[in-house]
């Protein structure tokens, strides 16, 4: 929520002071941004506002150009604010605060726009972005949202899919455009160039993606005048064009495309440009911000991934290291013969202990397996030498299968119990058939080794590692898309939600390629 979404809802009385305690907190901008509808919605309080903004004017600091020799910054006829006018070619400012041309004051003082510029925003207008080797500064924003045409290789078909885009207008010092993209998932570099087989491509082009397009929002200062709904067409080449390059100089890969401008009255091409693009990933976009801290958070995950992976990888060699320096013995094997179902108590032998207290490991294991959805229980006894009970354990086997969303298998034939024997002595070993609904003959081989070693908590702490490293890398990648993010954070204001609801139509949406174009003007861009 914006700040003039807030001050709306105030009582008229608590106005100044709360206007007052945000000017205090650094929010001027945002205070400059909310009076003109606060001017609108109290207009017994005009000249309450008036000497805001002429407050604002003497506190607020002067505006950072990248131009400073030959840019000028300029107040907004409408609001007072300060805005720029750097580029050579800018032929209109439309004020970031109150959505007007600054230049020309407007009759009913609303603004054009459904929408405002976040001026808190980490990436806004007036932004720096280094960029190999030269200092860059946004000095315009225009958001579209359109649909997307494309063959689909797989489905034999063309498919339509709605997109956004976020284009910002880029400045350097030697007064060069260029331009930066951002869709959400995907951002780019463009700037204009002059193709050898210039022109505008044929209709049904599988390796073009065709782009319609309207404009939804602008501000800052453009080489024309930019319209709510102006319309626009893009073709992006899937391939470099024949004869152009694939490769910048410094090894990034281009992507081309054409960009025609649409006479808002009867849909015909205006006017054509082209422009040749070279994606930008996450980290050059952190770099190019300034932004070390989110640079170093970004390292900090993914090294603490890798490090609790090797952490979990370590662990699960030592369970294998411990296991096999181990001084385990097997003490015993004997198998229980049942085949009848009255079948008695088979003696499996006598185990004689010595040192306790000792940790014994009983693997049981039922051979030949088991028919379809059938089950057995596997009852072991030891006795001592006076033929009490020292201990003992139930081992069940099963064979199940069934269908869900497919067919499924799934059998136990092989437990493993573990046993404490706290006395010295010898123990009879007396193995019992529990309860059944299979078929006899079956038998159950068991083996008796002292000293085990489980290898769970090793495994546990390998799949914990695969887990916690795969998180951090979620996270790691989380840091870097927020970061790297500049979508220019927008919020519709509460005039615009009334004027919405009174009936009034806002001019449709739109969105272009990974490429830029403009309106009628020398130079649209």
């Amino acid at each position: 929520m914006l700040l003039v979404d807030s001050l709306s809802e105030l009582h008229p009385d608590k106005l100044p002071a709360a206007i007052q305690l945000h000017i205090k907190d650094g929010r001027g901008p945002e205070v400059r941004q909310a009076i003109p509808y606060l001017s609108q919605r109290h207009p017994e309080m005009r000249d309450l506002f008036a000497s805001v903004l002429t407050s604002l004017e003497k506190t607020e600091q002067p505006l950072d150009l990248i131009s400073g020799a030959n840019g000028v910054a300029i107040t907004c006829a409408n609001c007072g604010g300060s805005v720029s006018k750097q580029s050579p070619n800018t032929k209109t400012v439309i004020c970031h605060y109150c959505g007007n041309n600054a230049e020309l004051p407007n009759a009913d003082g609303l603004s054009r726009w459904h929408g405002r510029i976040d001026t808190q925003a980490k990436f806004s207008i007036g932004s720096y972005f280094n960029f190999r080797g030269q200092k860059w500064q946004a000095i315009g924003i225009q958001k579209y949202s359109g649909t997307i045409r494309e063959w689909d290789s797989e489905d034999k078909n063309w498919e339509k899919s709605s997109s956004r885009m976020t284009l910002w207008w880029m400045l350097n010092e030697k007064r060069e455009l260029a331009w930066l993209s951002d869709y959400g998932n995907q951002r780019y570099w463009s700037t204009k160039y002059l193709p050898k087989k210039p022109g505008i491509p044929k209709e049904n082009n599988r390796q073009i993606e065709y782009g319609s397009w309207l404009l939804t929002f602008a501000a800052g200062e453009f080489s024309y005048q930019p319209e709510p709904g102006e319309k626009r067409k893009t073709w992006e080449f899937l391939k470099s064009p024949d004869g152009e390059d694939k490769r910048d100089s410094q090894g990034g890969r281009y992507s081309y495309s054409t960009e025609a401008s649409l006479d808002n009255n009867d849909g015909n091409v205006s006017e054509v440009e082209f422009f040749r693009s070279i994606p930008l990933n996450n980290k050059t976009i952190l770099e190019a911000l300034g932004s070390r801290e989110l640079l170093s958070s970004v390292k900090r995950w993914r090294l603490s991934g890798w490090l609790l992976l090797a952490a979990g990888l370590l662990s699960f060699m030592s369970g294998y290291i411990i296991k096999a320096t181990a001084n385990s013995e097997q003490l015993l094997t004997a198998t229980s013969q049942f085949a009848t179902a009255d079948a008695p108590a088979v003696d499996l032998g006598e185990l004689r202990i010595e040192d306790t207290p000792a940790v014994l490991r009983f693997n049981n294991r039922l051979q030949g397996g088991l028919p379809t959805n059938r089950w057995m229980e596997f009852e072991l006894e030891l006795e001592d030498s006076e033929s009490n009970f020292a201990g003992g354990y139930f081992a069940e086997f099963w064979h199940e299968t069934g269908y869900d969303e497919g067919h499924w298998r799934e059998a136990v034939y092989s437990v493993n119990r573990d046993l404490r024997i706290e006395e010295p002595g010898s123990y009879k070993l007396l193995g019992l058939m529990g309860q059944t609904n299979t078929d006899f003959p079956f038998s159950v081989q068991l083996s008796v080794t002292t000293n085990p070693v489980s290898q769970q908590p090793f495994f546990f702490a390998l799949f914990a590692g695969v887990v916690a490293t795969i998180l951090c890398m979620i996270r790691s990648r989380a840091v870097a898309v927020s970061g790297a993010s500049l979508g220019g954070k927008l919020a519709e204001t509460a005039s615009n939600k009334k004027r919405k609801k009174s009936g009034s139509k806002s001019k449709a949406r739109k969105k272009p390629g990974k490429n830029r174009t403009d309106k009628k003007g020398k130079d649209n861009r």
